[in-house]
């Protein structure tokens, strides 16, 4: 009996060992004719889980993330004025308080310890990669460290997914 547990322990420790530490992103996508729109459509779930002991935020980037470091991550989502405002602006202004989520804008989710968070996303064959290359995770001490201020949860996502269309 007491081998069975041995073998029992080390199975789940294995099965569990590789996301312990990281960030893991799981990529599931489903193809599927639509006889409504008589068109093939795709399903991609872009699954975040959080392996680690820190909080993580993520978000959509209006530009691909490709070359760019953290830090310029960081200003082009929170400090870059999309038009007369800046995200930070906006949350110093209150403004945040009274806007709709808007994706490359206003939607920031943050991932704590252990948790899990999906991007569900409807797209055509040609556009699988837009996404993918804008979805931005990063721990949120380092975010803290470059804005130097905290983002309030009451701007936070608080959904387990989220869809996002073409």
């Amino acid at each position: 009996m007491k081998i069975k547990h041995v073998i029992l322990f080390l199975i789940l420790t294995f099965d569990i060992a590789p996301l312990y530490g990281q960030i893991q992103i799981d990529t599931i996508i489903v193809k599927y004719y639509n006889v409504f729109t008589e068109k093939e459509e795709t399903i991609c779930n872009y699954q975040l889980t959080n392996g680690t002991n820190d909080d993580y935020l993520t978000w959509v980037s209006l530009d691909p993330k490709s070359g760019k470091s953290n830090k310029d991550l960081v200003y082009d989502y929170f400090k870059k004025a999309k038009g007369d405002y800046s995200y930070i602006n906006l949350m110093f202004e209150g403004i945040l308080d009274t806007l709709p989520l808007c994706i490359g804008t206003t939607f920031v989710k943050q991932l704590k310890s252990g948790e899990k968070f999906s991007y569900l996303v409807t797209m055509r064959n040609a556009e699988l990669e837009m996404y993918s290359e804008r979805i931005v995770v990063m721990r949120k001490k380092e975010i803290k460290k470059y804005l130097r201020v905290d983002i309030d949860e009451k701007y936070l996502f608080q959904g387990a997914n989220i869809l996002l269309t073409n």
